[in-house]
């Protein structure tokens, strides 16, 4: 696990700056404390900063193959490298260390860029072929792992964080308003998308390979819903028992002290309890609770980590904690507003003083229909069989119902196609209310439907469920969630492991109905029914019988209570109108509903904040003090 950063440029001619080089790894430090390294030869630099976890001792990047013709730095783990490194040595190839990042040469030396069909892990690779004069940049499959880029005349600069390549920039780029238009629609900037122009995020599944001046994207893996009833309920829960189980297995491979995330929900307990009869030692467990109880979970970790046997440990997020806000922007590098991002700092931060590496539960919910929007969505398809006459009738009952009254939201849109429903933060129409006449009179791509468009499954399905889970999969589940454990765990020089996002298992998950996932019974539906039935066995009652509750926040009080002062000095209307991107009157109608009126909109409150905090320090970062405060 680390930071790679690195640079082609395509004039031969003209040689990577090897003191850029370096401040583009040395800035990414809290991603890999323990060593360093680069190649810089000619037009080309490759670099990286490591976080030792297998092979501690030779496990160095950058690494070569037998003849120094092929060299890589990577980010992440390799799980099956034990596997493809025997198959590897069958075949002739000689192996200097124990490390997974040594398979990755060879394997490409025996595959060429058919090598990423056979990678099982989570990873962010930079190879270069010395014979050929070709970059290969490769992300993985969900995008556990980041990779930015910065595509110009002169050539490919990229890096795991975005704060990499700023640092080599005599001016800082422009913003992109649909970034930010996006943003605000979705609570985070969807790949291939950053806040700046001209910087972009490789998607997951997909690598760049850059040959001769030309840079071509091409997708390697993808998966698709095709529901199978050939196979009854019994089959797919033999399956799912036994390739998480093995997924699990896979992960717990390290050379250092390794743990996991436990909030007592159904995914991190299975996780907990499949590592419990796997391990030979109680496993180390984490999590986070809350003073406000409405919020706290940590009672029902407890009771989780008591069944297991497990050796827990757990700590209480205060108001207070918003101190750290500032340090969290730094580390996403663009406003990114799921609030869930500071209890994830804190989590990590505990966990890293007990392991190095820690197994979490996320995946579970976008796999196995863990959200309670899969149900309203099942149950929003009967309104949708009344004519479209009637629907527009009680969009405009919806209408006339006070602002926040019960109901108003779900009549409204009635007339409307289920996307911006469930999967958007805020409604377009909402968005465009708080948006400047400036920004809504540029020529700028402001499509609310673009990425349910690109998402859209690659093959017809009758499954009613089947387009939200696949929109989850490839856009909120990476974009969101793992951008998030990525950056959370990674300031703190922690590792986490999904197990859930094994490739083996997607692929798998995908052939089932939906109905057995979130499955119609006489109270209604019911989330996760087989993943529950498939390890009945070994969840605690406890954690069978509650329902799923969201790692959040209590920003809602504290807006009106602890951060009062702070939400009027932040969101003041002379600070909004001197940004020139949003509509004072409307932020300030927002915050007095909010903290005045008891109304509720501490989602887009959050979403302001975070972005008027990136934006009054985003001049001063990358920056030594920072660096220095980092290390």
């Amino acid at each position: 696990m680390c930071g790679i950063a690195g640079r082609l440029n395509f004039d031969r001619d003209h040689r990577v700056d090897p003191y850029a080089l370096r401040a583009m790894c040395d800035i990414m430090r809290h991603r890999g404390p323990d060593d360093e390294g680069r190649y810089c030869e000619g037009a080309i630099g490759l670099g990286m900063r490591r976080l030792t976890i297998i092979d501690l001792e030779n496990g160095q990047q950058p690494i070569w193959n037998e003849d120094g013709s092929v060299v890589v730095v990577y980010n992440g783990e390799i799980y099956n490298y034990r596997e493809l490194r025997r198959e590897l040595l069958a075949r002739g190839h000689r192996f200097r260390t124990q490390s997974d990042t040594e398979v990755i040469v060879h394997l490409y030396e025996e595959r060429g860029e058919d090598f990423l069909q056979d990678l099982n892990g989570m990873f962010a690779i930079a190879l270069w072929d010395c014979r050929t004069e070709t970059l290969i940049l490769a992300r993985d499959r969900f995008g556990e792992k980041p990779l930015h880029y910065q595509l110009t005349d002169d050539g490919i600069a990229f890096a795991s964080e975005m704060k990499s390549i700023l640092c080599t920039l005599d001016t800082r780029p422009a913003f992109d308003l649909e970034a930010v238009y996006q943003y605000f629609l979705l609570h985070y900037i969807p790949a291939p998308l950053t806040i700046y122009q001209g910087i972009h995020k490789l998607l997951p599944g997909h690598y760049l390979r850059c040959a001769k001046g030309q840079v071509q994207e091409i997708k390697y893996w993808d998966f698709t819903y095709e529901p199978d009833e050939q196979h009854d309920e019994a089959y797919f829960t033999e399956g799912v028992r036994e390739l998480l189980e093995d997924a699990v297995r896979l992960r717990l491979v390290s050379d250092v002290p390794l743990g996991a995330f436990l909030s007592g929900g159904i995914d991190s307990s299975i996780v907990v309890g499949l590592m419990s009869r796997l391990m030979d030692r109680p496993v180390q467990t984490f999590s986070i609770g809350f003073e406000e109880a409405g919020h706290d979970e940590s009672g029902f970790a407890q009771q989780a980590a008591d069944a297991f046997g497990a050796d827990h440990h757990a700590q209480t997020v205060k108001a207070s904690a918003m101190d750290l806000l500032q340090r969290l922007v730094w580390h996403c590098d663009e406003p990114f507003a799921d609030s869930s991002a500071l209890p994830t700092f804190l989590l990590s931060e505990m966990t890293r003083r007990g392991v190095t590496v820690a197994l979490s539960g996320d995946g579970g919910d976008e796999l196995f229909g863990g959200y309670d929007r899969y149900h309203r969505i099942l149950k929003r398809r009967k309104w949708s069989r009344l004519p479209t006459v009637l629907r527009r009738q009680l969009a405009k009952v919806g209408q006339r119902l006070p602002r926040h009254a019960r109901g108003k939201a779900f009549l409204q849109s009635l007339p409307l196609d289920d996307y911006p429903f469930f999967c958007l933060g805020l409604r377009p129409q909402e968005v465009g209310e708080l948006l400047s006449a400036e920004v809504l009179g540029r020529d700028v791509d402001m499509d609310p439907y673009r990425f349910a468009s690109a998402y859209a499954l690659p093959t017809p399905s009758g499954d009613q469920l089947a387009p939200f889970l696949y929109f989850d999969a490839k856009v909120y589940l990476p974009e969101d969630i793992l951008v998030k454990v990525d950056r959370m765990s990674m300031a703190h020089g922690l590792e986490t492991r999904q197990p859930f996002l094994d490739h083996r298992l997607v692929e798998f998950v995908a052939r089932m109905p939906s109905a057995l996932k979130v499955r119609r019974t006489a109270r209604g539906y019911e989330t996760k029914y087989l993943l529950k039935k498939a390890f009945r066995d070994l969840l605690p009652p406890v954690t069978q019988q509650r329902r799923k509750h969201g790692f959040t926040l209590p920003v809602d009080h504290w807006f009106r209570h602890e951060l009062r002062d702070m939400v009027h000095d932040l969101l003041a209307p002379s600070h909004v109108q001197a940004l020139g991107l949003f509509e004072p009157k409307a932020v300030a109608r927002l915050v007095h509903e909010h903290v005045e009126e008891g109304r509720n909109h501490k989602e887009t409150l959050w979403a302001f904040v975070v972005f008027m905090l990136w934006h009054q320090h985003q001049d001063q970062w990358p920056m030594t003090a920072m660096m220095g405060r980092e290390a």
